[in-house]
Order: C-alpha cells, then sequence, then structure tokens
C-alpha cells in the first residue's frame, strides 16, 4: 500500500482538500483511498505534533493537552500504537493509498531532525511514498496569511511586509523539499505549482485517480476579507484572549461578512521589491525540480494595482465598515429580542392566555419587521414572520375551540332531552 503524504504548504487549499476528504471517507474508501483516522481528523495534525522537538511546544501541544516532555512522550507512543492499526486495518480492507494531509508538517517542522522523525513513523508501514507539496509565491503566500492573522487578531501593517525574509525557514521553499528530500529521497517528493492547481482537490482527484461522480462537493473557507475589515480590526486593538486564556469576544464583528470591494493588496512597486529577495533561491528550486518553474514562484503582477490597500490601512474611510457593523448589530439585537417575544408568546398560549399572546406577537412582529430592512438578515427574519403566522394559527384554532365548548351547553339546553323536562310533560 503507498503512502500519499501531503505536506501543503500553508495558504494552497489545504484546508478546504481535508474538508472534502473527511466529508467523503467511504466514497473514497470504494475507490481504494482511506484517509488516516487515528492522528486527528480532519487535519492529521497529530503528525507533526509527534515530530516536533518536545522541548518547543507549539500550539498544537496545546490542541492534545501536551504540557511536558513526558506528555510528549507518551503522546507519540500512544498515537504510534493507533496509527499501526489505522494502517493494518486500511491494509485488511484491500486499500491502494493511505492518505495523510497536514499543512504543518511544512509550518512547524524547521529543522532536518524533525523531517526525520516524521519518516521514521511512517516508513516502517508502506512500501511506497509519496511527498506531495504544493508551492506558490512567497509574496502571495505572506498576503493570505495576513487575512488570517487578522482574523485572530493580529494587527496587519506594511512593516510585516518589509520583513519578509527568504532565507526564514517559513519562506525558503528551497531548503523546505531539501529537507524532506533528505528523509524520503528526491525520487519520492512531488513539488507542485499552485499557479497551476488553484483547486486541490480537483488535482487529487486526478492524482488518486478517481472516477466516480457522487462526491460531496468541495466548500472553499478562508475567503480573503475586505481590506477594511482588516482596518477596523487593527483599530480595536483589543487582545485575542483575555488572561485566563478564554476568547475574547468583544473582537467579533462580522469580519467576515463585511462586504467584499478589495482585498489586502500591497503596492505593486513594493510587491516587486520584496519578491526579488526570493528569486535566486527561486531559480535554484527550477533548477532542481522538473515541475516548478521559476514564473511558477512569481506573482501575477496584475493582480497588484499601483496603489496598494495595505499601505493604506492606517488612514482608510473606516465608514461603509462600520456602518455595517452597526446595523448588523442592531439587526441581530433585534431578532434576539423578537425571539424572545415568540419564546413568551409561546407560554402564553400554553397558559390559554390568548391577549398575552396576541400582544407579544405584535412586539415581535415590529421588532422583525425592523430587522428585515437590513438585506443580509432578511432570509432569517422571513423565518421567524413563519412562526409569528403558525402561532397566530393557533390562536384562532384553539379561540375556536373555546367558542364550540361554549356554545354545545347552550344547544343541549334549548333542543336536548334533560331529566326535568321530562319530568315536567309528565307533570
Amino acid at each position: 500500500m503507498k503512502l500519499l503524504l501531503h505536506i501543503g504548504t500553508e495558504k494552497t487549499g489545504t484546508t478546504s482538500f481535508q474538508r472534502w476528504v473527511d466529508s467523503n471517507n467511504e466514497t473514497l474508501r470504494s475507490e481504494g483511498v482511506w484517509h488516516a483516522q487515528t492522528i486527528a481528523l480532519p487535519d492529521n495534525r497529530a503528525l507533526a505534533v509527534m515530530a516536533r522537538d518536545p522541548d518547543k511546544p507549539e500550539d498544537g501541544f496545546n490542541q492534545f493537552n501536551i504540557r511536558t516532555p513526558e506528555d510528549h512522550a507518551n503522546f507519540v507512543r500512544n498515537r504510534s500504537g493507533a496509527l499501526k492499526k489505522d494502517v493494518a486495518e486500511a491494509k485488511a480492507a484491500g486499500m491502494r493509498v493511505y492518505l495523510i494531509s497536514n499543512e504543518h508538517l511544512q509550518s512547524r517542522l524547521f529543522s532536518q531532525q524533525m523531517v526525520d522523525r516524521v519518516a521514521e513513523i511512517v516508513k516502517r508501514h508502506f512500501d511506497e511514498i509519496e511527498v506531495v507539496c504544493f508551492l506558490r509565491p512567497q509574496l502571495d503566500t505572506a498576503i493570505s496569511l495576513a487575512s488570517t492573522g487578522a482574523r485572530v487578531g493580529n494587527r496587519i501593517s506594511i512593516k510585516q511586509f518589509e520583513g519578509l525574509q527568504a532565507q526564514g525557514h517559513y519562506y525558503n521553499f528551497k531548503d523546505l523539499l531539501d529537507r524532506w528530500a533528505n528523509a524520503f529521497g528526491a525520487e519520492n517528493v512531488t513539488p507542485v505549482a499552485f499557479k497551476r492547481n488553484k483547486n486541490t482537490v480537483e488535482f487529487f482527484r486526478r492524482k488518486l485517480g478517481l472516477e466516480r461522480t457522487d462526491y460531496q462537493p468541495e466548500v472553499r473557507l478562508n475567503a480573503a476579507l475586505d481590506y477594511r475589515a482588516v482596518a477596523l480590526s487593527n483599530q480595536l486593538n483589543l487582545p485575542r484572549f483575555f488572561d485566563d486564556g478564554s476568547l475574547n469576544p468583544n473582537r467579533q464583528f462580522f469580519m467576515e461578512e463585511i462586504p467584499f470591494e478589495k482585498p489586502l493588496t500591497l503596492s505593486r512597486h513594493a510587491a516587486q521589491r520584496i519578491h526579488e529577495r526570493f528569486q535566486p533561491l527561486n531559480a535554484e528550486i527550477a533548477a532542481r525540480w522538473a515541475s516548478i518553474t521559476e514564473e511558477d514562484l512569481t506573482p501575477d503582477w496584475e493582480r497588484y494595482p499601483e496603489q496598494g490597500t495595505i499601505e493604506q490601512l492606517d488612514e482608510c474611510d473606516l465608514g461603509p465598515a462600520l456602518r455595517y457593523v452597526v446595523q448588523k448589530f442592531n439587526a441581530d439585537l433585534a431578532l434576539a429580542r423578537a425571539q424572545t417575544d415568540i419564546q413568551k408568546a409561546r407560554l402564553a398560549l400554553r397558559n390559554r392566555e390568548f391577549k398575552a399572546v396576541k400582544w407579544q406577537v405584535a412586539q415581535a412582529d415590529k421588532k422583525i419587521q425592523a430587522a428585515a430592512a437590513f438585506e443580509p438578515v432578511k432570509e432569517r427574519a422571513c423565518e421567524m414572520l413563519q412562526e409569528i403566522s403558525k402561532l397566530q394559527e393557533s390562536v384562532a384554532e384553539r379561540q375556536a375551540q373555546r367558542q364550540n365548548r361554549k356554545e354545545k351547553p347552550e344547544a343541549k339546553a334549548g333542543g336536548g332531552f334533560s331529566l326535568s323536562r321530562l319530568l315536567g310533560k309528565e307533570k
């Protein structure tokens, strides 16, 4: 059985691909592909944590509750055993490919020793191993990472890009490929040009020879942010976490929903100047690896305007973004209060307090109508109006039932045959 080891890089569609694989597990198995099940799902993060130096903790250690070198040793032992069992199960099921996908294998394993540990962990289980590594222009990667950084509360500025270094482990793709070639053999490492293969799912469908047409569709994640959303995040200047480690909810302001007009981008002049730092290493990559050209690692300059938006973050007009945020907060608040009114109406209905039901429904209706003026919540507002309509129908139905019960005794008194009337006739 072959191991297909997908190591990223980050910002090349890895998350979307991993979610797609996880949602199509059974279908993939029907075509002989087994996605690793015991090293964390959907992103197989545990493998990178296993190979990391125990005295160099990173966020993956927190994810798996690793606090000490002893914890790490136990984690490696337990996960290695679980991996062995999972591989055995895949082989017993007649699988042809065992798939591991994790971009942290690229971003967190920056020494030869760490990558060698990955080889030590997996080589014992497979007859054949292929390492697949997507590469995109370093500057494009940096800008995509800036959007991710803004999402988690990092301040974004031109200074970050001015400080990019070609020799740093994150952007030095030459050393990255060398580390994996040293551990697995250059003939077993496949660099892939992201510029020519932007749909990672489709690339692997071809790579794996998948023929079925009933796979669940891919859900694209981590869409680009409008630059004004990033500017607003910068201005908030609030920490992502409180001192106790809990997430700070005050940083949440519908960043993903602010209407997209312009992405984060550098001016073309600044971008070309920064890209020059990477050209010597990129030339070496193209010289060694036949699947990569220098053009593959050169940004599309048409995507970099004469005036960049990153340079404008400190002085851009935040009016449109602020208007959206205020309207969204008010609309959500109105719908939340309307939902409370609806719950009170349901309680009143159970208690047969029909006047109270009508009053609460009227209050909810006002709030929902006000919220519905904001287009992004209109669909949710319509659903709540349907709830109100059902409550009104229930009130009308129960009032009709009550009226029927009142009328029935009168009918009996007027036309029924009661004992007293019979006795009266006898008199």
